[in-house]
């Protein structure tokens, strides 16, 4: 049996593990989030007005997941952003893209989009995408009129393990910067021998997923690991 179950990618839950399931068991978690008071945090930060007290608290998580030791960097790629057309890909329920507080409306990429408007519409007063441009759709799906336009800054966090299809998204994100933009992203690259329906691993050795961002026309400004184990990568990085 066990043999079986992992020729057609089953999980403990006898569900077969395809992307679509995949996107089912993100929905839920999602939803669990958006009913936890740290939505809510995020949720009323976003809907307020904007002062320079919102835009510190908004830079913060950024500045402290990916600037740790590179500060200096953070206020630049936030100038740069500023007047530029920025992208996010895989946001879930709470983008991260606003806090760069471009003049330009944003591009998001969110598969499970249209089921966390309906949800928010329902349970609060608006959704989070109102003030962007969403694509409800699967990522690794190239979008022809995104090709050589975003120029400020792509932003992918916690993305694309959760698909198996993540390297036509990395494929992508390639194709839509143009030369300049900054690319800043983060995912955990292993989940050991037998990930859930959920997740998919990448590869054992960040070095290698390094090369392919090299490969891909980025120059990486710098990398970190939180959790070297996993392992996990996050990394700065310009288009040539």
């Amino acid at each position: 049996m066990r043999t079986l179950e992992k020729l057609f990618g089953l999980n403990k839950h006898k569900r077969l593990k395809i992307w679509e399931n995949s996107q089912e068991f993100e929905f839920k978690h999602c939803r669990l989030f958006m009913e936890s008071d740290a939505f809510k945090s995020y949720y009323a930060q976003l809907r307020s007005e904007p002062s320079a007290e919102r835009t510190r608290q908004m830079r913060e998580g950024l500045s402290n997941l990916f600037f740790k030791g590179h500060e200096d960097e953070f206020p630049a790629i936030c100038e740069h952003a500023r007047q530029r057309q920025n992208l996010e890909i895989g946001s879930s329920c709470a983008p991260a893209i606003f806090a760069f507080e471009s003049e330009v409306e944003p591009v998001i990429i969110e598969p499970m989009g249209q089921k966390i408007v309906d949800y928010q519409r329902k349970h609060f007063a608006d959704d989070v995408f109102q003030h962007s441009r969403l694509f409800t759709m699967d990522a690794a799906i190239p979008i022809e009129e995104l090709k050589g336009k975003i120029d400020g800054v792509i932003y992918v966090r916690n993305c694309i393990d959760h698909t198996p299809k993540w390297p036509f998204i990395m494929a992508n994100i390639a194709h839509y910067a143009k030369p300049g933009c900054k690319l800043i992203f983060w995912s955990e690259m292993s989940h050991g021998p037998a990930p859930d329906i959920g997740h998919y691993n990448i590869t054992d050795d960040v070095n290698d997923f390094l090369g392919l961002v090299d490969a891909l026309g980025f120059e990486v400004d710098h990398h970190f690991s939180n959790v070297p184990s996993l392992p996990d990568l996050g990394l700065v990085a310009t288009k040539r």
